[in-house]
């Protein structure tokens, strides 16, 4: 494989074990790969203020990146000019048009708000996240949750009590989802809408073309759906053995190990730094 000029990595479930933090191969990995000349970028489906804490632990780890992508893919924070650009953010109609959608359904809605992390109501998913994040909850208080369509947002989550429900949301959203917006999974417990126009390939391409980097010189690594168009856009898409089967249809690759076992380690030894020479 080609020494990349930039890899672009989902987190959950694709570098880490979710909520677990990174393994020092991992770590070394990336370093590794900095210090050879990548540019590396941490691409995840949380929005800002979920990422804030997430950032300040990946720092003590000693983890190096160059650029993140939160929101899907609707936020760019590029660490190498220092610059923060927004794609592509859903507006109060097609947030709600999310809502009618997904009223058949028993879920509960999250999303961001002017930096708070609001939920349609407090559940044992809602505190594990956030214990997780440290960033408190705020509840909506109105039964039809109007609090969550008032302002724009990169996205909004829908989270499922019952996982085995997944697979009839996914159907029913590929028949009654209106053409603005696009829904997909993102775990087995989560269903997420952004703006038709945002994906995580969408800032892949945008940080290549910031830094005049032919995006046929790119790598991304995820494990689901919401991962899918970065890996497309890039000049090799890689899904990890756990991931789901149309993320890995969409791949060039697929690991050889899981999450669990260090995958995105392993596939970076073997067809990147072994083939080209690089210690390790």
């Amino acid at each position: 494989m080609k020494y990349p000029k930039v890899i672009s990595a989902d987190v959950d479930f694709t570098l880490v074990p979710r909520h677990q933090d990174f393994s020092k191969r991992t770590i070394d990995t990336i370093n590794t790969l900095r210090k050879n000349g990548t540019y590396f970028g941490i691409a995840s489906g949380r929005p800002k203020n979920e990422l804030a804490p997430l950032i300040a632990r990946w720092d003590e780890l000693g983890v190096g990146y160059d650029f993140l992508i939160g929101s899907n893919g609707c936020v760019l924070i590029d660490l190498i000019d220092n610059k923060e650009y927004e794609y592509y953010f859903m507006q109060p109609d097609q947030i709600k048009e999310a809502f009618e959608v997904m009223k058949p359904f028993k879920v509960n809605p999250t999303c961001a708000i002017n930096g708070e992390s609001w939920s349609g109501y407090y559940d044992e998913f809602v505190e594990l996240s956030s214990q997780y994040l440290g960033v408190p909850a705020r509840v909506c208080e109105s039964d039809d949750y109007h609090e969550m369509w008032q302002n724009p947002v990169g996205k909004i989550m829908f989270r499922l009590n019952d996982p085995e429900l997944m697979p009839e949301i996914e159907e029913y959203v590929s028949k009654h989802c209106p053409p603005d917006i696009v829904g997909f999974k993102t775990n087995p417990r989560a269903f997420e809408f952004t703006d038709y126009r945002a994906n995580k390939g969408v800032a892949l391409k945008n940080f290549c073309a910031l830094h005049d980097i032919d995006i046929a010189d790119s790598c991304a690594f995820g494990d689901t759906t919401n991962d899918n168009e970065m890996l497309k856009a890039a000049g090799t898409g890689v899904c990890l053995l756990n991931g789901t089967d149309d993320t890995k249809a969409c791949a060039d690759y697929i690991t050889d190990l899981d999450v669990d076992h260090e995958g995105f380690a392993d596939f970076i030894e073997k067809h990147v730094f072994i083939p080209n020479g690089i210690r390790f």
